[in-house]
């Protein structure tokens, strides 16, 4: 008999929406299995900062073998750019040999996949944090 299908979602310890929102989305069957970033206030933390957080959430999860690792902070991992994110997936990955994907990389997935090209940004940051989300969605090829 094969495991559970099953997602691994690390988000910020302030996050309240997220967990109940996976779980009442997840088809039947598929478990959802949550760590928590500690992060209050201050939206985007530093990579330096968020190494050691990580590695210790990716491999807490690991040890209920998801089929994939959902980095759930869209501030962090659209800060700067592509190769910033590809950084935090490499982090996860390899301390949990699981696949990952981050938020950023399933907005813009969702995007493709609709032939959505031009977009106006509404979020819930402040002007500066909006304006690091607009660069990585123009650097991955959007009209913002």
């Amino acid at each position: 008999m094969s495991a559970p299908a099953s997602i691994g979602l690390i988000i910020p310890s302030s996050n309240r929406l997220t967990e109940p929102q996976f779980n009442a989305y997840a088809p039947p069957g598929v478990g959802i299995h949550v760590t928590r970033l500690r992060m209050t206030g201050k939206f985007r933390k530093p990579l330096s900062e968020l190494k050691r957080p990580l590695v210790e959430a990716a491999e807490a999860l690991s040890d209920v073998r998801p089929g994939m690792i959902v980095f759930h902070c869209t501030a962090n991992s659209m800060e700067s750019g592509l190769a910033h994110e590809k950084a935090i997936i490499e982090i996860i990955e390899q301390a949990s040999g699981c696949p990952t994907i981050t938020t950023a990389q399933a907005i813009t997935q969702a995007f493709n996949r609709f032939g959505i090209k031009k977009l106006v940004l509404i979020s819930p940051y402040v002007k500066a944090t909006n304006q690091l989300e607009v660069n990585y969605l123009t650097e991955t090829g959007y009209t913002v």
